[in-house]
């Protein structure tokens, strides 16, 4: 029941979780999306050692939040009473994964140096 009386659809532990999973989710978006604009200004620009680590940082940053949000998956899935859409779900295991394929090339291209 809300203040004014009125019942709530979902349970209450439903809202935090969803927001968590969604801010991971996003945090990992926006890692990834910063990551691809430093590789692409390192096309144009003179590529130096601060714009490498900035980059690591922005993946390490990522790849955690796309953890985090698969780890929370189960716990969005289960609860409340609405379902979350089949493709919101596609587009975020997508979303956390890539930051993981992103760090396994960071150091598959480190060794081949």
């Amino acid at each position: 029941m809300t203040v004014t009386g009125r019942k709530t659809s979902t349970s209450s532990a439903f809202r935090p979780i969803v927001l968590a999973w969604v801010m991971c989710t996003l945090t990992s978006l926006m890692g990834e999306l910063a990551m691809l604009g430093l590789i692409l200004l390192g096309a144009f620009v003179e590529p130096s050692e601060r714009l490498g680590t900035l980059a690591v940082i922005l993946v390490l940053t990522a790849t955690f939040s796309g953890i985090l949000s698969l780890a929370m998956l189960p716990f969005v899935l289960r609860s409340g009473r609405e379902r979350v859409p089949g493709q919101v779900l596609i587009v975020s295991v997508v979303i956390s994964l890539l930051p993981l394929l992103a760090l396994i090339g960071l150091f598959l291209g480190a060794s081949g140096n």
